[in-house]
């Protein structure tokens, strides 16, 4: 933490929640690399600065009105402390949208496009179905270190659901051909620039297996499809950076939207409640609980107001 003792300081004065306070140096954590990258306090920034530390904090699940709060008050008490430098650039910080619009997509036509983009059609039977099951299946919500233990007898084509530990999760209709690929292929193209080979399919019963094995290392399996997506990126044959946990939350994002049109308000609590388990930890995680949910809220309504038109 830049300034640590400066910071700490801050907190213990503002507030007696050691929730908040855990929040303010998660928040001041985060601001460290910009902070050293520019030799100062965050109190100290000008609008432009701040302007880019903005852009640069405004990813999901960061840029809730709770992180705004903290951070003017901090700005606030700096003035009034007299700290060298300190000024107002803070009051303003508003963070931008745009990165939405890079990280995350707004239906299942928008993610099909997005893997489009990335990988491999679906049709050359390559390893690459893998790849676009692995984010449906997130998309669906299915947590990313579950989806290795989904089986082909877990998909139910005929009702369009992935009936995973007790709980139905949507098949979309854009997902059918690579799915329909990993519960039937028995072997993959692997494409070369002079040729493609085949290689047969490693023998077992999930539907992410691979060629070398049943069930993919998810470090390993999460690598091998950024590196993908980085190229495509470089090659500015996509926009978007997926990555497993942010096509998750987009999916997540649109099941909410799409119940919000049927009248239904969106709920994020069970969702916080399996994070945290709070059905064993209820009275010691409550407050990060209520701070939780509202930064889902939050991440929702800018979702919503950046890619829904």
């Amino acid at each position: 933490m830049y300034n640590e003792e400066l910071k700490t300081k801050f907190a213990e004065e503002y507030t007696d929640k050691q929730s908040t306070r855990i929040l303010c140096r998660k928040v001041f954590n985060r601001a460290q690399p910009f902070e050293e990258k520019c030799g100062k306090d965050l109190c100290q920034m000008n609008k432009d600065e701040v302007k880019a530390f903005a852009d640069e904090m405004a990813s999901l699940r960061s840029s809730g009105k709770s992180t705004r709060t903290v951070l003017r008050a901090y700005a606030k008490w700096c003035i009034k402390n007299e700290i060298q430098g300190a000024c107002d650039a803070l009051f303003d910080i508003e963070f931008g949208t745009g990165k939405y619009k890079e990280r995350t997509v707004s239906s299942p036509a928008h993610l099909q496009k997005c893997l489009d983009e990335v990988f491999h059609p679906e049709s050359e039977g390559t390893l690459d179905n893998t790849a676009r099951c692995a984010f449906w299946l997130v998309y669906s919500g299915i947590r990313y270190n579950d989806i290795f233990s989904v089986k082909p007898e877990n998909v139910d084509l005929s009702n369009m659901v992935f009936n995973f530990k007790g709980i139905q999760y949507p098949i979309y209709r854009e997902a059918i051909a690579c799915v329909r690929n990993c519960i039937n292929l028995t072997e993959f193209h692997v494409i070369r620039p002079t040729s493609t080979i085949v290689k047969q399919r490693h023998s077992g019963d999930t539907l992410l297996r691979g060629i070398n094995s049943t069930s993919p290392d998810p470090i390993f399996f999460s690598g091998e499809a950024s590196k993908k997506i980085r190229k495509a990126l470089k090659e500015s044959r996509t926009e978007i950076e997926l990555t497993f946990y942010r096509v998750w939350l987009s999916g997540l994002f649109f099941k909410m939207y799409m119940d919000e049109l049927m009248g239904i308000p969106p709920d994020f609590s069970a969702i916080v409640d399996e994070e945290y388990d709070l059905r064993n930890r209820a009275t010691k995680y409550n407050a990060d609980k209520v701070r939780k949910i509202k930064e889902y809220e939050d991440d929702y309504q800018t979702w919503k107001s950046v890619l829904i038109r």
